[in-house]
């Protein structure tokens, strides 16, 4: 396996993109001095990117992408599809569809760009698609960020604040997310102006296409003030730090329900393993941040001159850090499975051929197993009520 060197004289541009640091490997096409393209062996690094961002990531989009639409069907044959809840997962799923998109673009594409001449047509397509991709990657990013913090807000109202019910309508979770949507998308807005497309003379005759820094791209200013502070602000430190308290605040709120799981209705154990499901999802979306998080910082003092750090260390940890939030995207499917309850039976339901096991089947029957349960339960706290009132009249 070859690849082809993209550089009269090779250079390497280090640029923030989407929510992380990413390395940008910029090199030219053809060797200015004898007019012939340079083959390249594959040293350590390309392998290593190779594996990881085609092979790994390209993987776990393909997973992600089947967990995410089977998300999707069995919660929209939930009987609860219209719970806010249940919506606001359904909208998770799409927009962590959307980021496994530009995933593929901005690993698994640019690496097979970079690194390798596999797809030959790559070499001047991708030069045009490239700086509006990573303008697509940020405002997705950025929603998927949002939307987390919305599923766990809508949760602690449910559990901590039950009785404002007013809060938690479906339409003011569509209206929620129509506004982080809107928010993302201007939030990003220069994201589209930092880098440009531009023809340079090709040394065999011709032109050939380049991307590079737009004045914008390359101001200290716009580094320090968009692309660190409010970075860190509105993308990281602000929604994680809300995350962490609402989902602290959730896991009390499960610990002492447990400890009065006796008394509990069919309807609120379900609603107990709906916050477990949410508490697991963004515990595995803080997993899957932190490391990029770290990286950033990292580069922000790297950039300030502050702290060094080898660039092949930083490339090798961006990697993986890249990889990281693809698989947050990727895995709630599995989350769902393993925790959920209800969703286990319905998927059950919907892969069963068996007559009158299909996803409407199993959801009247768990809605009728339910009703016998809470009624049950009921019974035997009127029952115990009763028994205490008697012992004390008799007192």
């Amino acid at each position: 396996m070859t690849a082809t060197l993209a550089s009269s004289a090779s250079s390497v541009v280090y640029d923030y993109v989407v929510g992380n640091a990413t390395i940008l490997d910029n090199v030219t096409l053809l060797s200015a001095v004898n007019c012939t393209r340079v083959p390249l062996t594959l040293d350590t690094y390309k392998i290593y990117k190779i594996v990881i961002d085609v092979f790994l990531v390209g993987f776990l989009c393909i997973v992600g992408f089947i967990g995410n639409a089977l998300s999707i069907a069995v919660l929209n044959r939930d009987s609860d599809r219209n719970n806010t809840t249940n919506w606001l997962l359904r909208t998770l799923a799409v927009v962590d569809t959307m980021y496994l998109i530009a995933s593929v673009f901005i690993q698994t594409i640019k690496t097979l760009h970079n690194h390798t001449d596999w797809v030959p047509e790559l070499q001047n397509l991708f030069v045009y698609m490239e700086p509006y991709v990573w303008a697509f990657a940020s405002i997705v990013q950025t929603t998927t960020v949002w939307t987390v913090m919305l599923v766990t807000i809508d949760r602690y109202v449910a559990v901590c604040k039950p009785f404002q019910v007013q809060l938690r309508s479906l339409e003011r979770a569509k209206m929620a997310f129509l506004g982080i949507v809107v928010t993302a998308v201007l939030y990003n807005i220069p994201r589209f102006f930092e880098r440009q497309i531009r023809l340079v003379a090709d040394p065999c005759g011709g032109d050939m296409v380049k991307t590079e820094k737009t004045a914008l791209g390359a101001s200290w200013i716009y580094f320090l003030v968009y692309k660190t502070i409010l970075y860190f602000v509105f993308r990281a430190f602000g929604p994680l730090l809300t995350l962490i308290a609402l989902n602290t605040t959730l896991m009390r709120a499960l610990h002492a329900v447990r400890k009065r799981r006796e008394k509990l209705t069919r309807n609120n154990q379900n609603r107990e393993n709906m916050t477990l499901v949410l508490v697991i999802v963004v515990s595995v979306f803080f997993v899957c941040q932190i490391p990029d998080l770290t990286l950033r910082i990292i580069m922000t003092f790297v950039n300030l001159g502050v702290l060094h750090v080898e660039v092949t260390v930083l490339r090798y940890v961006n990697a993986v850090t890249n990889m990281l939030l693809t698989i947050n995207s990727s895995t709630n499917f599995l989350v769902y499975c393993l925790i959920g309850k209800k969703f286990r039976k319905i998927l059950g339901a919907m892969c069963c051929p068996c007559p009158g096991m299909g996803a409407g089947a199993a959801d009247t029957r768990f809605q009728m197993e339910t009703k016998e349960q809470d009624a049950k339960t009921v019974r035997l706290i009127e029952q115990t009520n009763g028994k205490a009132g008697t012992q004390q009249v008799h007192v």
